[in-house]
């Protein structure tokens, strides 16, 4: 992850003594060597079922219905009618910017 990708409240994960820990980006991560360890949290069905997105049907897109955002587990993503195949979101701190930079929300994220 770059420092440069990355907003307050983006989720990351890092490895620590076996096993995965998760956490959100704070302004002090910023102005410390800690965001070096900080890994992306790759999309996967589970992610996406945690952000408040619904399967649609039999397919493999995914759909926040609030707001009409759809995107597929090749990073394929859409908005209401638009589709950008060219923008692949691979991981949920791209998700987040995304979906803040076309929204103007924030993406609720449990995980």
């Amino acid at each position: 992850m770059k420092a440069e990708e990355l907003r307050l409240g983006n989720w990351y994960q890092w490895y620590a003594e076996g096993k995965y820990y998760y956490g959100q980006i704070q302004a002090k991560d910023f102005v410390s060597d800690y965001i070096l360890n900080f890994e992306p949290i790759p999309l996967s069905e589970e992610v996406l079922l945690k952000c408040g997105f619904v399967r649609d049907g039999n397919t493999d897109y995914y759909t926040c219905r609030k707001v009409g955002f759809t995107i597929n587990l090749s990073g394929t993503i859409g908005y209401r009618t638009c589709i950008w195949s060219n923008e692949h979101i691979k991981h949920i701190h791209q998700l987040q910017n995304l979906f803040y930079d076309i929204t103007g929300e924030e993406l609720e994220v449990s995980i």
